[in-house]
This record gives structure tokens, sequence and C-alpha cells, in this order.
């Protein structure tokens, strides 16, 4: 809670931050699903948005290095929602991770079907 600024000096994401962004990005997204920690990172998401909101209605907003973790964990989570969705319908890993949360490990997705599939190109 310590990023913010006064409304009037608004600050703007650097262009090195945002080059700096995707390899940050994937990196949040692997610790989300190699290490399944979705709970704990959805519920650091939604506790640093209600922190940016109530800091808005007191005319602070976040500064550069705010700006860039709250776009970090965006992208984060769009980075989730992209790989659950293209493994939603896997029957393998649906049995393996059971249940309404499903984040497959990409080292189950790895040795389950990339895995096999160079085996047979050798």
């Amino acid at each position: 809670s310590g990023c913010f600024c006064q409304r009037k000096q608004e600050e703007r994401i650097p262009a090195a931050a945002w080059m700096l962004m995707v390899p940050n990005a994937a990196y949040f997204w692997y610790l989300i699903t190699e290490g399944q920690t979705f709970i704990l990172f959805i519920f650091t998401f939604f506790a640093m948005s209600a922190t940016v909101m109530h800091h808005r209605r007191r005319g602070l907003v976040p500064d550069s290095n705010g700006l860039f973790m709250l776009c970090s964990f965006s992208a984060a989570l769009f980075l989730v929602a992209v790989w659950v969705t293209l493994l939603w319908n896997d029957g393998i890993l649906r049995k393996k991770h059971p249940g309404l949360i499903y984040v497959p490990q990409p080292c189950a997705v790895y040795t389950l079907h990339l895995c096999q599939s160079v085996r047979h190109n050798i």
C-alpha cells in the first residue's frame, strides 16, 4: 500500500517496464500453475484491487511500481485463464486434478502429452 501518489502526479509505466511485463507475467503464471497456488494468488489479486479502489476514493492512484504489479498480476491471471481454457476438456488431467478449481501443472502436461509425442518421433 506504499506505492500510491496523488492523482495530479499520476505516473505511467515506463517503456522498459512494458518489456519486462511479459517475462514477469510468465513467471507468475509458472508459479501459479506449477506450484498450485491459484487460491493464494487470486486472494492476493483481489486484495490488491480492493486496495487500489480504496485509495482511489481518497484521491491516490498507483505509481509506476504499483501499476507494474497490478498489470503483471492481471496478465498472469489472463495467462492462467487461457491455460485452463485450453486444457479444460483433457480427461487425463481432469482425473489428476478433480474438483471445481482446475489448474493443471505444466510438468503434468509435458509428461502426459509432449514427452510421449517426442518419444514416438525418435
